[in-house]
């Protein structure tokens, strides 16, 4: 039977949500609860505190990250991926055609941005902002730790094609004109916020990457006036079969149609246990078509 159902499918793997469980997070005084299903990736998870005291002064700076532009607080990462819907029967063979990958990530307001994380334009507008001024500032030594994830990369590359444009000024119209190539091909173009609503609730939507490769589907939502949730989704299926990038997608709807964030009402939070007792509703019956496979 899953080989038939691989065949009807079209390909093996990706989030099976009738695999799935709860995952909670006491976030300050506000309960997250995702439903996420199981992978066969191990990804290194640091022990997850009882609670996120967002409230703590200096809590925040005490235990962020840096990853590329984004300051953050980490809460859980997944990976789910996509194969042939029959196994190359070669030893050594790569079976993995794509996958997606999802992570969850807590971020804060900086105090000088003196706004609100509920004003959901501007909200996207410090995304934004906080993207240029980091590849568009001033590149560190060479010799800087992981070159501070990729800091001034856009100003690095801007002065490559200065140095080398007299060799390719036939092609372009103008300097101005291959700068803009460049940087849409290799270097970090600038992302276009949106509000958009799932589920009934809205969030700040924007798709980044690197040059070509704008894989990451983002969305912001507040959850008090300085902190606010970043949910990226890596969609690696770009060159996949559409059933495989229609699952993706499927797949990214669920789940932030079934996360659950409100109010601790209890006075210690559910335990994982409990949480896995609960029901998800079902979405859309052709989202569990295109995910589920049934």
């Amino acid at each position: 039977m899953g080989l038939i159902r691989n065949l009807w499918r079209g390909y093996r793997g990706g989030p099976n949500f009738a695999c799935a469980q709860w995952q909670s997070f006491v976030i300050g005084e506000q309960l997250l609860q995702l439903h996420l299903p199981n992978t066969p990736f191990y990804t290194r998870q640091e022990l997850r505190p009882e609670r996120y005291p967002i409230d703590e002064q200096g809590w925040f700076e005490a235990h962020k990250k840096q990853l590329l532009h984004h300051h953050y607080v980490h809460l859980i990462t997944k990976i789910w991926p996509f194969g042939y819907a029959i196994p190359i029967p070669f030893p050594g063979a790569d079976q993995e055609v794509g996958q997606l990958s999802f992570q969850a990530q807590l971020k804060q307001v900086p105090e000088q941005a003196k706004m609100d994380a509920f004003d959901l334009e501007r909200l996207g507008q410090l995304e934004c902002l906080s993207r240029e001024a980091h590849y568009w500032g001033e590149p560190p030594p060479e010799d800087a730790e992981s070159q501070r994830g990729w800091q001034g990369a856009n100003t690095r590359l801007k002065r490559e094609c200065l140095d080398d444009f007299h060799h390719y000024q036939s092609f372009y119209p103008s300097l101005e004109a291959y700068i803009d190539e460049c940087i849409a091909v290799y270097g970090y173009p600038p992302i276009h916020p949106e509000v958009r609503e799932v589920a009934g609730r809205q969030f700040v939507f924007y798709i980044e990457g690197r040059g070509r490769q704008q894989y990451d589907r983002t969305y912001c939502l507040p959850l008090t006036s300085r902190y606010y949730l970043l949910l990226s989704f890596r969609h690696d299926v770009m060159g996949c079969s559409q059933r495989i990038q229609q699952a993706a997608l499927a797949a990214e709807q669920r789940i932030l149609s079934e996360m659950s964030l409100g109010q601790m009402v209890a006075e210690r939070p559910p335990s994982h246990g409990e949480l896995g007792e609960q029901r998800s509703r079902i979405v859309d019956a052709q989202e569990v078509t295109l995910v589920d496979g049934r």
